[in-house]
């Protein structure tokens, strides 16, 4: 099960949230909207909220599926043994492709000048005390680092569900280093992996994750790095150790090589993962004009699986001037809270 940053409930964190409401994690993994996505996925159906991970592993990326399939001999059975849990969407970062329901930045930043309608409701975390046996914890946010909700009573009470074999995720800006706590319950586990965001370098990166800054995050990252070199881990597992994570849009599908090259400093590009932004579609390269496709197709490209990525992106979708005048006026909109720099505005 998932508690995404605004409280909604899914399977995991591309698909669409539960229609229903209920009071326990338990009860939602057990309910008959479960079922129903349960059912389908026995009988081989090709579900179309599960186009995120096709696509992945179509580009010869890492999905959703195949993370959680590698890691499972057991047969299957109905037991929650997965949790991805956000408390909030407490975030000291304001990133392009994201909004108010994983952003506080966002959400104050729409009361002054919003740009999308939105109806989206924050509701308060969900009973846990229910839930036992987990073999995964992932927690996301926001900025979980930054969240108050992670006190040593949450410490106390995960750890009392689960023991050292229990695999643990985290997704983070890399702003800010866990408490102590916090350190002292991922120090206990044999398998930790971390996820970091970066979605470029320079004036790109701080553009399109406003409030990053390089200092910043090399300092904390240089950390994560020090926290597993003191353990055994597979380098080659996708399941262990520090992982990047580069979201890829209109603003920054241009200075991914870069963003590598800065990367493999740290030994690190067999640890990233592409990923791109589908939603809203107006970031997504798929849907610029062909003059601009080309003009991506013919850029300087890190390696070959870099290029393969950016390629399939481009020729998952065709142009539309409705969804390239949405990325002009998105690329005005944010212009009028910082100024967008040169290097984002190849296709504007």
């Amino acid at each position: 099960m998932t508690r995404s940053p605004n409280g909604e409930l899914r399977t995991c964190v591309y698909h669409p949230p539960l229609k229903n409401n209920y009071k326990t994690i338990q009860d939602a993994f057990l309910s008959d909207e479960m079922e129903v996505i349960r059912q389908e996925m026995r009988d081989g159906k090709r579900r179309p909220e599960c186009e995120w991970c096709y696509f992945y592993d179509d580009s010869n990326q890492y999905s959703c599926r195949q993370d959680i399939n590698e890691r499972y001999e057991e047969p299957p059975s109905t037991k929650l043994r997965e949790l991805d849990f956000a408390a909030s969407n407490k975030c000291n970062f304001i990133c392009v492709t994201c909004d108010e329901s994983a952003s506080s930045g966002w959400e104050k930043r729409n009361k002054e000048f919003r740009f999308v309608d939105s109806d989206i409701l924050h509701k308060l975390p969900i009973e846990l005390s229910d839930i036992n046996n987990l073999k995964q914890i992932t927690i996301m946010g926001g900025e979980p680092t930054i969240d108050p909700y992670y006190t040593d009573d949450f410490w106390d009470l995960i750890e009392s569900k689960t023991d050292e074999n229990v695999w643990f995720q985290m997704v983070t800006n890399c702003s800010a280093f866990p408490s102590d706590r916090w350190m002292k319950f991922l120090s206990k586990l044999k398998n930790v992996c971390i996820g970091i965001s970066l979605d470029g370098i320079g004036e790109v990166g701080e553009f399109c994750r406003l409030g990053w800054k390089e200092r910043v995050w090399r300092k904390i990252f240089i950390q994560w790095l020090e926290f597993f070199s003191d353990r055994t881990y597979d380098v080659t597992s996708r399941h262990e150790g520090p992982w990047i994570n580069f979201v890829l849009s209109n603003y920054n599908i241009l200075n991914v090589t870069k963003t590598l090259e800065y990367i493999e400093k740290f030994n690190m590009r067999n640890r990233v993962m592409l990923t791109t932004a589908f939603e809203p579609n107006y970031l997504c390269p798929a849907y610029l004009p062909n003059k601009f496709k080309e003009n991506i197709r013919k850029s300087k490209f890190y390696d070959n699986n870099h290029k393969e990525f950016v390629l399939d992106v481009l020729n998952k979708g065709e142009y539309s001037e409705t969804t390239y005048e949405k990325f002009q006026q998105y690329t005005k909109y944010l212009n009028t809270f910082v100024k967008v720099p040169k290097e984002c505005l190849h296709f504007v």
